[in-house]
């Protein structure tokens, strides 16, 4: 009788261990962020306005995760943005366009971004991979998450579709040639949370070459690289506050 007590008290301390874990796991679940969109339904909708703002029993608007076919897309524009490197280099460009297409609920799939305007502020000369002060990205992909357990703010990070592939490489002052490669990845902070809005804004801030925000909760690390005339890569990172528009009313849901 006294073993079954003993084996009956580790099964009921092994059950409590499980359930704490799976507690635990779930409240991690919940420290995330998700793309909601505000989508127009023939039936059984709960909401009575494109903004899904004002509720209704069989209304005709609802709350969905994007769709991962590739059908929503979604857009970034800017003005100036700069690039610092920790070895205080500094590459400005004065417009910045992007696209790209939503997919599921977290992620953002073939984008591409084009810099116009674009010249090394550090040495007073042009840069460029294609027309003249014009810089075109890789294809990029993006990951939406939560950047602090204890708060709502939600990040995006963008790098490039290719494993350890460039970002972008281009050259600057066309009579010495001087190649510049940018790689790795750039995080940047969504304005607003928990908004119905069909615009808001992704902002890179940094200091010295170093970004603000490098980690989402998952605790991978989101940091550009830049090497300049072949030269040994050094951490660098984005300035700048690019405009997020999307064709239906949009919600970074961060719980």
């Amino acid at each position: 009788m006294r073993n079954l007590k003993i084996v009956g008290s580790c099964l009921a301390a092994m059950f409590a261990v499980g359930m704490i874990a799976v507690a635990s796991a779930s409240a991690e679940e919940t420290k995330s962020a998700y793309f909601v969109q505000c989508r127009k339904v023939t039936s059984g909708g709960q909401w009575k306005n494109e903004q899904c703002s004002e509720g209704q029993s069989g209304g005709g608007y609802e709350t969905k995760a994007p769709p991962t076919t590739g059908e929503e897309t979604i857009g970034l524009a800017s003005g100036p943005e700069l690039l610092v490197t920790t070895s205080e280099q500094e590459i400005e460009c004065q417009s910045l366009t992007a696209s790209g297409q939503l997919s599921g609920s977290k992620g953002i799939a073939k984008m591409s971004a084009t810099f116009k305007g674009c010249s090394d502020i550090t040495l007073g000369v042009e840069c460029q991979n294609g027309a003249a002060e014009e810089i075109k990205s890789k294809e990029l992909k993006g990951t939406l998450g939560r950047l602090e357990a204890t708060s709502h703010k939600a990040g995006l990070a963008l790098e490039p579709v290719t494993v350890e592939g460039p970002i972008a490489e281009f050259t600057c002052h066309l009579l010495t040639g001087t190649k510049v490669k940018v790689k790795g990845a750039m995080l940047g902070e969504i304005e607003k949370v928990n908004t119905m809005a069909t615009k808001n804004n992704l902002i890179f801030e940094q200091a010295g070459g170093v970004a603000k925000w490098t980690k989402l909760l998952s605790g991978v690390r989101y940091a550009l690289q830049t090497s300049i005339s072949n030269s040994s890569y050094v951490e660098s990172a984005l300035e700048g506050v690019d405009e997020v528009h999307n064709n239906h009313y949009l919600e970074i849901l961060s719980p």
